[in-house]
This record gives structure tokens, C-alpha cells and sequence, in this order.
């Protein structure tokens, strides 16, 4: 039987490429343009957002990684979205490797010092 772990992730991957297609062909540069319900931010943003969660949480907690994160400024077109989440993939291939013999374990990762 497939791992649980990755055939839920396979799950997101493809939900996430039903996403970019309808942007990639509908939205366009829209995706650049301030929406209110998202706080005035746009849908670029909010999708380097995600990405970045993926790399505080599994990535820099869980693995106990250092990678920095992006900054939406510099993720201009469609392209460079799809290569943070190749990345953000990879981050999560590694997990599911590490997780996958006991996928329901508690996760204790680095808590990061008092400010």
C-alpha cells in the first residue's frame, strides 16, 4: 500500500496544479493585483505565504532545517511560483521519507528562543 503520508500529499500537489493552471490561464497578472479580502495583499503573496509555511513548520521545525524564506517581492511570474513549490516538494518528499514508518507520531522539533 502507498505510503499515507505521500498519497496525501500527492493529493495537495495536484489540487495545488488545478490552482495554477485556472491562474496560469484566467487570472494572469491579475495575480499581482491588491484584493481586499486578503488584507489588500494579492494572490502571489498569499501563495509565497504558503510556501513559507511549509518551510517554518516541516522544513526549519520538524526537520530542524535553516532555509530562509522567499520574499514575494522578488517572485514576479507564474514560473518562479512553480519552482518555491518544487522546492517546497522536495521538502515535503523528505518528510514523508522521515515520517512514514510511524505517520501518526508526534512531531518535536526546534523551538526558537525568547525574544
Amino acid at each position: 500500500m502507498q505510503n499515507l503520508l505521500q498519497f496525501q500529499y500527492h493529493l495537495i500537489r495536484e489540487s495545488r496544479e488545478v490552482v495554477f493552471k485556472f491562474l496560469e490561464s484566467q487570472v494572469k497578472e491579475d495575480f499581482l493585483v491588491a484584493l481586499s479580502p486578503f488584507n489588500d495583499k494579492n494572490i502571489r503573496y498569499m501563495l509565497v505565504h504558503v510556501a513559507n509555511t511549509y518551510i517554518a513548520w516541516i522544513n526549519n521545525f520538524v526537520l530542524k532545517g535553516n532555509r530562509t524564506f522567499f520574499s514575494e517581492d522578488e517572485i514576479l511570474s507564474f514560473d518562479q511560483l512553480r519552482a518555491i513549490f518544487e522546492e517546497v516538494d522536495h521538502i515535503m518528499n523528505r518528510f514523508c521519507f522521515k515520517f512514514s514508518e510511524n505517520p501518526v507520531q508526534a512531531l518535536k522539533g526546534y523551538k526558537c528562543p525568547d525574544k
